[in-house]
């Protein structure tokens, strides 16, 4: 049970994978002082990131609800810093490991150069889903706040008829979704079972489960809390958006 007077540096010793939501508020997992001393304006919202913290520590199918009542600027504010830190931190670094592993052998291992290049398109398709998401769903979600705090904000109004849409689509499909990292993984699992010979890949294989373990809590927040808000803050204003 994670508590204000433990340090970050305690927690993460604690629970390694909490390391991750500390480097995605730019605070080091080194550091010793009791959270409830941490400037609180390193936070977006205090609350939510000691949840998170929960979060990373115990995971099961009831998560998510802890995250309920929190507004859906301080939910889009760490699927941004998710996405941000994913992309510059965490497959960068998945990603310098299979590329170490390949150096490392005179005739790279065919695993290893298949995982590479699937690894690459990934990426590239991770990418683009943030990109389109951050462009259509969090504005709508931005719009949809505003109309809430002030419900006679008009140009919220018509940005929201313009361009919901294209913003519910996206949210649709990615329910739908199946984790190519995921399915790279079992590929990848599978072989191991069959090359006992292979050795260099415990470390990436530790690294691709945390990821996911990861990612399965971001999805959970964006697909059970936030798109759920998105959609019953829609289903509010519906009558004034025909």
């Amino acid at each position: 049970m994670i508590n204000t007077e433990q340090s970050p540096y305690h927690i993460v010793k604690e629970c390694a994978s909490t390391r991750h939501v500390f480097q995605r508020y730019g605070l080091s997992s080194k550091n010793n002082t009791p959270l409830a001393k941490i400037d609180k304006s390193s936070f977006s919202d205090y609350d939510f990131f000691i949840d998170l913290l929960e979060t990373y520590e115990n995971i099961d199918e009831n998560f998510v609800n802890i995250f309920e009542h929190y507004p859906l600027p301080i939910l889009t504010d760490y699927l941004k810093r998710s996405h941000d830190y994913y992309l510059t931190v965490r497959l960068p670094h998945i990603e310098k490991m299979i590329v170490e592993q390949i150096k490392q052998h005179k005739e790279p291992h065919p695993i290893l150069v298949v995982l590479k290049e699937f690894f690459k398109m990934y990426r590239a398709d991770l990418e683009e889903h943030f990109k389109e998401e951050e462009e259509s769903v969090f504005p709508l979600a931005n719009h949809l706040f505003k109309l809430q705090e002030n419900p006679l904000e008009q140009n919220s109004l018509h940005w929201i008829a313009k361009n919901k849409k294209g913003a519910l689509d996206f949210i649709e499909n990615h329910k739908n979704e199946t984790s190519d990292l995921k399915e790279i993984n079992s590929a990848f699992l599978g072989y191991n079972v069959q090359d006992k010979s292979f050795t260099g890949h415990e470390l990436i294989l530790k690294e691709f489960n945390d990821f996911q373990k990861d990612l399965r809590i971001h999805a959970s927040i964006e697909d059970f809390v936030f798109g759920k808000k998105v959609h019953e803050l829609l289903h509010t204003y519906q009558s004034r958006l025909n």
